[in-house]
C-alpha cells in the first residue's frame, strides 16, 4: 500500500493510524483514515496554563478543545470565549498538541 510511509511518519510521533479499505465497490482501492489521538489532559493543561493563569479560565479552554471538532472549530471556539487576543494565544500555545479530527 502507498499508506506504508504515511503510517510510520505519525506512528514514530506517536499518532495512532489507522488504514481502512475504501468502501466503495471497487475492492483494489483503499484509503487512509487518520484517527489522531488527542493530547493527555495534563498535557493539555500544562500548554493552557502557559498563557491563562485561572484554573476556570484553564478549564473553560480545555473544554472548548475537547469538544471541537477542527482546529478552525478550537480556534473560533477560544476566540469567542477569551477574545481574539487571547484566544490567538492560547491558540499557538496549544495548536502542535491538537490535529484536525477526520471528518465522519
Amino acid at each position: 500500500l502507498g499508506y506504508v510511509p504515511l503510517t510510520d511518519y505519525w506512528k514514530k510521533r506517536g499518532i495512532e493510524v489507522l488504514v481502512v479499505k475504501n468502501l466503495t465497490k471497487t475492492p483494489s482501492q483503499t484509503s487512509a483514515v487518520v484517527v489522531f489521538s488527542p493530547p493527555s489532559k495534563d498535557e493539555l493543561e500544562r500548554a493552557l496554563a502557559t498563557v491563562l493563569k485561572n484554573q476556570q479560565d484553564i478549564s473553560e479552554a480545555a473544554k472548548i478543545v475537547r469538544s471541537a471538532k477542527t482546529k478552525t472549530e478550537v480556534n473560533n471556539g477560544l476566540g469567542k470565549k477569551f477574545g481574539t487576543d487571547i484566544g490567538g494565544e492560547i491558540y499557538r500555545a496549544i495548536k502542535n498538541l491538537i490535529a484536525d479530527k477526520p471528518q465522519n
